[in-house]
């Protein structure tokens, strides 16, 4: 949403005449030189004014019969600026030269700034979650690669060695897809599987071998 910033500048009616000559462009040259006057058809007036600032509030006062006494030092004029949608109260104080604490007392007391900014946070919190899961999901899977190619260079290792005898329990951990845990824990080969006389059919486990719950327990910590 917008925020109006509402600025009372402290115009009194001896400054109505600079303040009109500048909003409406009446001068030639301008201090400010962000103000392009090829572009002042661009702007446009929620009220067009007719006379000068001056003469308008005269005819305002009249039209009205306004009894109160203007004095010299009165105060008649008052500035609204108008923001964006999201600027934060920093970049608003910045652009206005006040303090931040003087822009969070003014729209704090708009309930819609405090709607937003909670609405903001809770936005926030599901950004970082989302974040955080991806992070999470990508390390997982980073480890598990990481894991797996240990495993297949250890097996590598293990199953190339020329003249080496590999025991019942070496064989099962290497071709774990092919078995599975009966009721006693003990690692039986599924009947799906092809076997050769020398295949362990079944092996009986005093401690657990490294099935895909168990694999760093037995290659390490990555």
């Amino acid at each position: 949403m917008s925020y109006a910033i509402i600025r009372n500048e402290k115009y009194k009616r001896k400054n109505l005449k600079g303040i009109y000559r500048h909003n409406e462009r009446r001068n030639k040259n301008y201090s400010n030189k962000n103000i392009d006057k090829d572009k002042s058809h661009l702007n446009y007036s929620l009220k067009d004014c007719k006379h000068t600032y001056e003469k308008e509030f005269d005819l305002i006062k009249e039209k009205y019969n306004l009894k109160g006494q203007i004095k010299t030092v009165s105060n008649i004029a008052c500035k609204y600026i108008i923001y964006e949608r999201h600027l934060s109260p920093s970049v608003i104080a910045n652009s206005l030269k006040v303090s931040k604490a003087y822009v969070t007392k003014v729209i704090n007391k708009d309930s819609r700034y405090n709607t937003e900014k909670l609405q903001g946070r809770k936005n926030n919190k599901i950004k970082r979650n989302e974040k955080n899961k991806i992070y999470m999901r990508t390390k997982r899977n980073a480890n598990q690669d990481i894991c797996l190619k240990t495993q297949h260079n250890k097996d590598a290792i293990a199953l190339s060695e020329p003249k080496k005898e590999i025991s019942d329990e070496e064989f099962v951990k290497h071709n774990l897809s092919i078995y599975s845990r009966d009721k006693n824990g003990d690692l039986v080969a599924t009947k799906k599987a092809i076997l050769t006389y020398d295949v362990p059919l079944k092996l009986h486990c005093k401690r657990t071998l490294p099935t895909q719950h168990y694999i760093k327990q037995y290659y390490g910590s990555i």
